[in-house]
């Protein structure tokens, strides 16, 4: 695809990075007969290292075709894609560009069918964060696909339990492998954010506007979903921006706030 970029379009791309610099830039590229049309996009991480599309962006229908995301690396060091950049490429199944502004030199990543690993998954929302790692994990282990797998807009604007009703998941007095447990709130050094609080009568998002908040990104804690994947330990992400791993059950169980268990109807 690289090779296919025309000089104009590579020179938004580049005067972009230009702009944004020292933070890293980032963009889509939409097919337009035989060029592309270059969506500048926000960084909201505003980062020399990291960059983060708002979601709604995707959302908009006339961004839905975008063949691939661009953003900039700011630092010699950093040549090639990052691990991360390469996970989320073959997550949303779309190329990725970089321009490396120390050296002038654009580089190509076409994405891979490549499943990320459960474990040690990085925290990426809305790619990779603990409704996708619900998923994806039912998928591996029972070979159970979602029926609602674009679920960012219903996650953000909708009721957040609905999500699974509608995937076939009934709540639960008990627990059992491959339960999800559901956190009412979400939770840092366990000192609960009320910011992000949700109603436990629906579920339903207390403001959509944290969401659409630059601040939430900054703001927001550990994850709300855990997977039961044994009798004494379950699967999620101890806080957000780190890696998805293995927690005792005792220790999820024990978070003071409400909590909902739910099953997959196969597994009544």
């Amino acid at each position: 695809m690289l090779d296919k970029l025309t000089d104009e379009v590579k020179k938004e791309i580049r005067d972009h990075a230009l702009e944004e610099f020292p933070k890293e830039c980032c963009g889509i590229l939409i097919p337009t007969n035989d060029t592309h049309k270059v969506v500048k996009c926000e960084n909201l991480f505003k980062s020399e290292k990291k960059f983060l599309i708002e979601p709604e962006i995707f959302n908009n229908p006339d961004n839905r075709n975008f063949s691939a995301v661009y953003h900039s690396h700011t630092n010699e060091k950093y040549e090639d894609f990052s691990l991360e950049d390469e996970l989320v490429s073959n997550k949303i199944k779309k190329d990725f560009i970089m321009y490396n502004v120390v050296n002038d030199k654009f580089k190509y990543y076409a994405w891979k069918n490549l499943n990320a690993p459960i474990l040690n998954r990085i925290y990426f929302f809305p790619v990779f964060d603990c409704v996708t790692l619900a998923v994806d994990y039912y998928k591996e282990f029972l070979n159970i696909d979602f029926k609602i797998k674009d679920y960012s807009n219903h996650f953000l604007n909708e009721k957040f339990l609905d999500f699974f009703i509608d995937n076939e998941f009934r709540v639960t007095n008990s627990i059992k492998k491959h339960d999800i447990i559901v956190i009412k709130n979400w939770e840092s050094d366990k000192k609960l954010n009320a910011k992000t609080k949700i109603s436990l009568s629906d579920f339903t998002i207390a403001k959509k506007s944290v969401y659409h908040s630059k601040n939430f990104y900054k703001e927001s804690s550990s994850a709300n979903i855990f997977i039961v994947n044994s009798e004494n330990t379950c699967i999620g992400y101890g806080e957000v921006h780190d890696v998805s791993k293995e927690l005792k059950l005792t220790e999820v169980l024990n978070y003071k706030s409400d909590k909902i268990f739910l099953r997959h109807v196969s597994l009544l």
